[in-house]
């Protein structure tokens, strides 16, 4: 049934015992209350199932009838014997009104989000279309930050028929470290047709090359990297493809999942996604922290022991034996496939985009499984808007190689222990966070 927020005393009558509670929330079905200590419900002889009176001050009723459904700390759960509303009026108007008020609130709410949609999608085309190299003159950018997006993720900030009028490179949000100004900037192809054809990841490369001739650091998000070697097109300078800062943010990741107390037992993890180009590397780094690194990827036929701490596989069952999971699979999405091998009390670090979605998270949390996202701070960075999919101040892992190379040139010939010390002598500190919810 509907629930309601609902405060005000209430009162627990049981033979001669009389407990005083405070009401949270109330239906035409049941109620929820705030209840004192323990001991004295257990004194009381309060258990589930129990059937007592309940007085409640808001309401001109008294001696309710009710039953204990369910106690937790601190609350404890009623089921009315009827439904209330059909015999006191003022408890109809209290569950009816509320109601109404909020299919008020959220019609205007949602006039209110598209009038802000429409005005959103104008603006990034007019300043596409009409102010884009102005801007760029102005600012001057030192670095740039090359994207891409899906159908979905493109519509949810530019109509279809608008998205067609763009420039094939488009201007999106400025962003900075300190004194280094940047921008996002997004193909016009989406991403299955930059997978599919190696011809328009050429054409997107040399437009970010040949319009931007002066940007000093340009990295390339996601799976960018990869379709420009199935391309065969060479990513060097300005061009830099981000493993150094995603293997930094994930490696310090793993090392906090290990430090939790709950997982201080672990000695393995599994990377799902290991035959990947970062995934590769990161198995490696891995392997140096953990006893056992299991390398999951659909792309290996056999299990193989590559080393004496990490065996590849293709095989589910062996993701049963294990509670820290890595996630760079090309899409959260993926993740569902392996949603009956997964162990109760399991955690997944998502660094996919688009990530592991609503729907897909709540059955995951449903099995005892919680999902949390990989990000990276800097008390210095800002971005306008903030990034889509991303909370305000967070970077992605892909763009913060570029960044620590701005200050230290050199830090790309590090190894990822001395890149990691160099990243965070620079602010940058990784973070599992609660999962971004789509706008």
């Amino acid at each position: 049934m509907p629930r309601h927020q609902f405060s005000g005393k209430a009162e627990l009558v049981i033979d001669k015992a009389s407990i005083t509670a405070q009401s949270l929330n109330i239906s035409s079905d049941g109620i929820l209350l705030r209840i004192p200590a323990e001991s004295e419900i257990a004194a009381a002889g309060i258990r589930k199932a129990t059937h007592l009176n309940l007085i409640i001050d808001s309401l001109p009723v008294s001696n309710l009838r009710a039953a204990v459904m369910h106690r937790n700390s601190g609350t404890i759960g009623l089921k009315f014997d009827t439904l209330i509303h059909s015999h006191i009026p003022e408890v109809e108007m209290l569950i009816d009104q509320p109601q109404k008020k909020r299919r008020s609130r959220f019609g205007l709410y949602q006039m209110r989000k598209q009038v802000w949609i429409q005005a959103r999608r104008w603006s990034i085309f007019g300043i596409n279309k009409f102010a884009r190299n102005a801007i760029f003159r102005a600012v001057q950018p030192g670095f740039l930050f090359a994207v891409y997006g899906n159908k979905r993720d493109v519509s949810r900030y530019i109509s279809e028929d608008l998205h067609a009028r763009l420039p094939d490179i488009s201007l999106g949000n400025y962003i900075s470290k300190g004194p280094y100004k940047g921008f996002v900037v997004a193909s016009k192809s989406f991403e299955h047709e930059l997978a599919e054809d190696s011809s328009k990841v050429i054409k997107y490369l040399d437009g970010l090359r040949n319009v931007w001739p002066s940007v000093n650091k340009i990295a390339l998000v996601g799976r960018l990297p990869t379709f420009a070697m199935k391309a065969r097109y060479p990513i060097e300078a300005p061009f830099v493809e981000g493993s150094l800062g995603t293997r930094f943010m994930i490696l310090e990741l793993a090392k906090e999942l290990k430090a939790r107390p709950e997982y201080q037992q672990e000695t393995s993890i599994v990377v799902l996604g290991g035959a990947g180009r970062i995934g590769r590397s990161l198995c490696d780094d891995l392997a140096k922290y953990f006893d056992q690194v299991i390398a999951f990827d659909r792309r290996y036929d056999i299990d193989f022991q590559s080393t004496e701490r990490i065996m590849e596989t293709s095989n589910p069952m062996h993701l049963g034996d294990h509670k820290l999971f890595i996630v760079l699979t090309a899409r959260g999405s993926a993740v569902e496939e392996f949603l009956p091998f997964l162990p109760r009390g399991a955690i997944l670090a998502d660094d996919t985009h688009p990530s592991i979605e609503t729907p897909l998270r709540q059955a995951l949390r449903r099995r005892g499984i919680e999902v949390e996202k990989t990000v990276l701070t800097n008390p210095e960075f800002t971005a306008f808007p903030k990034m889509p999919q991303w909370s305000k101040g967070s970077i992605p892992g892909c763009l913060v190689e570029a960044l620590v190379l701005l200050e230290e040139p050199e830090a790309s010939q590090q190894t990822i222990e001395e890149f990691s010390k160099t990243a965070v002598r620079l602010g940058y500190k990784a973070q599992l966070v609660k999962p971004f919810t789509p706008e």
